[in-house]
């Protein structure tokens, strides 16, 4: 049976800073949703992942800080049956410190989905907890 394999990614300056000013702009949605209704609530989380979905691009890691877990599933999900291949994608999911809970509900979610599949494994990057690697054959 294949292994998760182990990679290392170096972003250069212009990713982080399109990532810092990504950032900016979902703090000040996050605070918006904070103050509305249910509704509302939705259609920004919507926004939300889409943002985050846009920002990522098909070569290297996926990026799903600051998406919903629901919106962070689907988008994988996606990515793992456009992409229909062998090998691995290695997903950022960040290690919950900061959640609400402090837990890392996003980590959690995709590790319940694909630990359970039988063409791939799914596994914590050594040595990076917030990062996992998503090994498909």
């Amino acid at each position: 049976m294949p292994r998760c394999d182990q990679r290392h990614v170096v972003h250069n300056r212009s990713y982080w800073d399109r990532r810092n000013a990504l950032k900016q702009e979902l703090d000040a949605l996050f605070r918006r949703r904070r103050h509305c209704n249910k509704e509302e609530k939705m259609e920004l989380e919507k926004q939300i992942n889409e943002k985050v979905v846009n920002f990522n691009t098909m070569e290297g890691p996926v990026d799903l800080h600051w998406m919903t877990p629901q919106g962070a599933i689907e988008f994988v999900e996606a990515i793992v049956e456009r992409k229909r291949r062998h090998g691995v994608l290695e997903i950022i999911v960040g290690k919950g410190n900061h959640s609400r809970n402090k837990k890392a509900a996003i980590k959690e979610e995709l590790m319940m989905k694909y630990g359970k599949e039988k063409r791939c494994c799914i596994k914590e990057k050594e040595g990076n907890s917030g990062v996992l690697l998503l090994d498909m054959w």
